[in-house]
């Protein structure tokens, strides 16, 4: 059973969801042996169904720590070890060195210290009939940004590749795995993962992005990420189950699902982080699926994340059996504002206001990556077309992408990554303003500040640049 939040803090809720214009969102705390949720709003924008405390919300790269989770448990199963390689299991996991290759071991991937940076297919790419094991050997064409096992790099390939492993090593599917070993046995009973489209599920959320002053409702919940590092679902009833399961060491009703040294594994601190810019804190530790860091004298463990349509926060102190969580149905910093809300009400600590602060920091990051965008790709009104841009280009790291004209309008299809299918709009001498097909990448980091740029030598045009995913060179003959 659950209650409602303290009329103070729910109105205090209420406001940050109001401030950021978020459809639909959940709001959840445990403190010793009670459970608090909120509802709020309905599944689309201006529909009449409500969101409802069993309602399935996507919990973007907050999944990590179920990857994590479900590692130890299979420790505890005497089936994978910490310290495996990943590639004697997933030998398509290529790094840039070989000798990194063979010995990057399941702790490495889910500590994230890789020492790569976040680029590249592995990351970006995602076709719903390609499994991310094709993308893997791009990975040796990744910048490194890092020495192995220096500090953490944030890179999501390496959660898929920890999932893959931990299928193979099963012969389960990773959505069966996870719900079979971790979610029933914790009573997450309306939890999943699931990689593409959500589908079928009888109570879930609908994601909604932002175009302009607009906010619309995408037609299904959709995971472009990998499993392990994404593509799990839970309601705030789940929420709460998964942050008493953490706060409990993984018990559940006197006996253990994962034993008490398993989970303290994935507390380990593994690679040092930047600590965050507004919580005051000293230090920043990524261990197993978190962040571990200070607040305000305590120990602290969170994850945040965003997805096509969602953003999420989860935040967990064991020395004050505490544990919060918000999940938002719109890409904003509203779910993060809401769980530190939340975290310094129960802890009894000064009032911040996060809220405006989370808006403030949004709104920079967004301004400054619109202003980076308009310097490399200035919108100069010339509009020249290079007569000779159509053709096909490829990337190391990206796979292909073709230019074509159609219907008298340019198309950029990228062949590894279907969603960012557009229309190239001229703006500038050979620069094109990038309209996705699909709506909901048009959202405020990227489809409508995004730009490509063709690059000429001579009379030829010899590359293009995506703002977001650097250079393209064009295919010999083309």
């Amino acid at each position: 059973m659950h209650t409602a939040f303290a009329e103070q803090l729910d109105e205090q809720l209420s406001s940050i969801l109001a401030m950021f214009g978020i459809p639909a969102a959940v709001a959840v705390a445990v403190k010793g042996d009670q459970t608090f949720v909120k509802t709020h709003g309905f599944k689309q924008i201006g529909g009449h169904e409500p969101i409802g405390p069993d309602t399935v919300f996507s919990i973007a790269s907050c999944s990590k720590a179920f990857c994590a989770t479900l590692a130890a448990a299979l420790v505890d199963d005497g089936i994978v070890g910490w310290d495996d390689r990943i590639a004697d299991t997933v030998p398509e996991f290529i790094m840039d060195d070989p000798w990194i290759t063979r010995e990057t071991r399941l702790r490495d991937v889910l500590g994230m210290r890789t020492g790569l940076k976040r680029e590249g297919a592995c990351e970006y790419g995602f076709h719903p009939d390609r499994p991310c094991e094709d993308y893997f050997p791009t990975m040796r064409h990744v910048e490194r940004i890092a020495g192995f096992r220096t500090q953490m790099t944030y890179m999501n390939a390496g959660y898929a590749a920890a999932a893959k492993l931990l299928e193979r090593r099963t012969g389960q599917s990773y959505s069966d795995l996870l719900s079979v070993r971790l979610l029933e046995p914790a009573g997450m009973s309306h939890a999943v993962s699931r990689p593409g489209y959500l589908g079928a599920h009888p109570d879930h959320f609908l994601p909604h992005v932002r175009l302009g002053e607009e906010i619309i409702a995408l037609p299904d919940p959709l995971c472009v990420g990998w499993e392990g590092s994404s593509c799990v679902y839970l309601s705030a009833n789940d929420a709460a189950r998964w942050l008493r399961f953490q706060l409990d060491e993984g018990m559940v009703n006197g006996g253990p699902v994962v034993s008490r040294a398993a989970i303290s594994e994935t507390r380990k601190p593994h690679a040092p982080d930047s600590p965050g810019p507004h919580s005051g804190e000293h230090f920043s530790l990524y261990t197993l699926g978190w962040q571990a860091f200070d607040y305000h004298g305590r120990l602290v463990f969170r994850h945040t994340g965003s997805e096509l349509g969602a953003s999420t926060m989860t935040i967990f102190c064991p020395e004050e059996n505490l544990g919060v969580a918000c999940f938002v149905n719109l890409y904003s910093s509203a779910g993060m504002a809401a769980a530190y809300q939340m975290l310094d009400h129960f802890l009894g600590v000064p009032e911040k206001g996060w809220a405006e602060l989370a808006q403030q920091t949004l709104a920079k990051r967004v301004d400054d990556a619109i202003s980076d965008v308009e310097t490399r790709f200035p919108a100069d009104g010339a509009r020249a077309i290079p007569a000779d841009i159509e053709g096909r280009y490829t990337s190391r790291i990206y796979g292909d992408a073709l230019i074509q004209a159609s219907e008298h309008e340019l198309r950029l299809i990228i062949a590894d990554r279907p969603m960012l299918n557009a229309s190239l709009i001229p703006v500038g001498d050979s620069v094109f303003d990038i309209r996705h097909d699909y709506v909901g990448m048009e959202q405020e980091l990227y489809g409508r500040h995004m730009r490509l740029a063709a690059h000429r030598s001579g009379s030829r045009t010899t590359h293009i640049e995506h703002s977001l995913f650097n250079s393209f060179e064009r295919v010999h003959g083309e």
